[in-house]
């Protein structure tokens, strides 16, 4: 059976949109988007102390990877999972 996938990306399930994603996720929400918000604010803690480009050049992945990922605009699959755990490491958390 295939899997039909959900067209709603990561902030559409913020209460507040603009605040992805540092803001909570509406009732209900199923347990990946957290993950997701999670690993967006550890991207986005791991910012402060480099660039994106950088950040994105160490973890082998494209600028706007990272980018659509801290705007909540796309769902991350599990090789850019690991790639960021493995640059950032503890910040993943």
């Amino acid at each position: 059976m295939t899997r039909r996938r959900d067209p709603r990306r990561p902030r559409d399930f913020a209460t507040h949109p603009d605040q992805w994603p540092h803001g909570p996720v509406i009732e209900g929400a199923p347990r990946y988007v957290a993950e997701t918000a999670r690993i967006a604010r550890s991207v986005v803690a791991a910012l402060e102390t480099r660039t994106m480009t950088d950040l994105a050049a160490t973890a082998d992945l494209a600028h706007s990877t990272l980018s659509k990922l801290v705007r909540g605009e796309t769902w991350p699959d599990i090789q850019t999972i690991i790639k960021i755990e493995d640059t950032i490491g503890d910040e993943v958390r």
